[in-house]
């Protein structure tokens, strides 16, 4: 390695090196820049050789004492306010919380939080930053920035146990990509929450909108699913049927009752299987309830609608409530009552 760095130069400057008389495998660079950082100066040794670095440092002069961390907030809010917007003030564009030194670290830490509004403003004010020195600080001591975008999402237990491999194939192959880093956690409340971080927004998108497809499921789309039909799944006989068909297809099966949607989870091909079993099945299902009653004809009185209409009302409403769960109309055309189950 001695070797490798022979007349080395670093920002223009040769060094010197030879084998350090303290360790059997260092060696000792001099003539070094104080003003470099020790990231500079490792990327022009990594060049210069091929074989690995396991620990780097420099040997600095004399510690300054520890500036006070909230003299450092203060400095650094400083440095970030001309960046941010004139109508908010900086404590809601932003917080700045700067970390006490350990005995041996030669820089100081600190995490800037800001509004994810803000985002540009941000970029601009830590570009700005970078390479910086704040007062009380040795001339070496230059601010560093690294960006961090996060991101998470929140899926309940009943998903997350038919898409866990493919969940966890997923952040296997985000862990693997440069300068991102992905968690995940059980919250309190029985669900997951996947967390993403990266160093560009960019990054962070490209990492949720898989997350967000697989998290999503797929919505049952059918022109013969009408509401008339979806109703069925708030009684019995629906529900009996999405938790049967949960359990043969190994998927999960969620109904909004609201918007009368149906989303399936799980892989792509245990998907396509339950979506047309649940359309069959739910179709069969309102063929076999529904009922047709004739309102005129025969032995029946010929004001047996006026009498209907005037017992329930025109929509039926009383009946409705008389059967729980169904739902009935009327053709007043054809004096026939058309009603389901």
């Amino acid at each position: 390695m001695v070797n490798d760095f022979f007349n080395l130069a670093i920002d223009g400057r040769y060094v010197h090196c030879e084998a350090s008389q303290r360790q059997n495998d260092g060696i000792v660079i001099g003539r070094l820049d104080k003003q470099l950082s020790e990231a500079e100066i490792l990327d022009v040794l990594r060049t210069a050789t091929n074989r690995r670095i396991l620990d780097f440092f420099l040997l600095r002069g004399n510690a300054v004492e520890n500036p006070p961390c909230s003299a450092c907030e203060e400095a650094l809010l400083k440095e970030i306010t001309p960046f941010m917007p004139k109508r908010n003030p900086h404590t809601s564009s932003c917080r700045v919380q700067v970390f006490p030194p350990e005995p041996k670290d030669v820089f100081m830490r600190a995490l800037i939080t800001f509004d994810g509004r803000l985002h540009l403003e941000a970029a601009k004010a830590l570009e700005q930053m970078e390479g910086k020195v704040l007062p009380g600080c040795q001339s070496w001591q230059k601010i560093k920035c690294q960006q961090l975008f996060h991101s998470s999402l929140i899926c309940p237990a009943p998903v997350y146990n038919v898409i866990r491999n493919q969940l966890d194939s997923l952040l296997a192959r985000f862990r693997l990509r440069k300068g991102t880093d992905c968690t995940l956690e059980r919250t309190a409340n029985g669900s997951y929450r996947v967390k993403l971080s990266a160093n560009a927004t960019k990054t962070v998108a490209e990492l949720r909108r898989p997350l967000e497809e697989l998290t999503r499921g797929q919505t049952i789309h059918h022109a013969s699913l009408t509401p008339a039909v979806l109703q069925l799944l708030f009684s019995r006989d629906g529900i009996g049927l999405m938790k049967s068909l949960q359990q043969e297809t190994g998927t999960c099966i969620l109904f909004d009752r609201q918007s009368l949607n149906i989303r399936v989870f799980g892989s792509l091909n245990k998907i396509a299987v339950a979506k047309q079993k649940m359309i069959q099945s739910l179709l069969n299902i309102y063929e076999s309830k529904q009922l047709q009653i004739h309102l005129r004809g025969g032995d029946l009185p010929p004001d047996l609608m006026k009498q209907v209409v005037k017992k329930f009302g025109p929509d039926l409403r009383g009946l409705q409530e008389k059967v729980p769960g169904g739902q009935f109309t009327l053709d007043a055309r054809r004096q026939m009552i058309f009603g389901s189950w």
